[in-house]
């Protein structure tokens, strides 16, 4: 697994929105409620994003390091069914 430079370079892409629910009573910032979502190109002339799945989630200063290692995590996990989808002679070309 590894960052596409580009956009059009990538196959699985993550796609996050974070909140701070606390923001409107005391604007501490001291947790934030995330939602991960998972798509895939598909290998058309013309790719369309194919949902793979999503997670949602709350992190705090306590916390924030196992929520990007689950993220990290569960990506991992995404990329390793793509690549089993994609065959090799495709593979091999990038």
């Amino acid at each position: 697994m590894s960052v596409a430079e580009s956009e059009k370079d990538s196959m699985v892409d993550l796609h996050l929105v974070s909140l701070d629910p606390d923001q409107a009573s005391s604007g501490q910032g001291i947790r934030t409620v995330y939602s991960v979502v998972w798509t895939a190109k598909t290998l058309h002339e013309k790719p369309v994003q194919m949902y793979l799945g999503n997670h949602m989630g709350v992190c705090s200063g306590r916390n924030i390091k196992e929520c990007a290692v689950s993220i990290t995590v569960e990506t991992d996990k995404w990329v390793s069914t793509v690549r089993r989808w994609v065959p090799d002679s495709i593979e091999k070309e990038k």
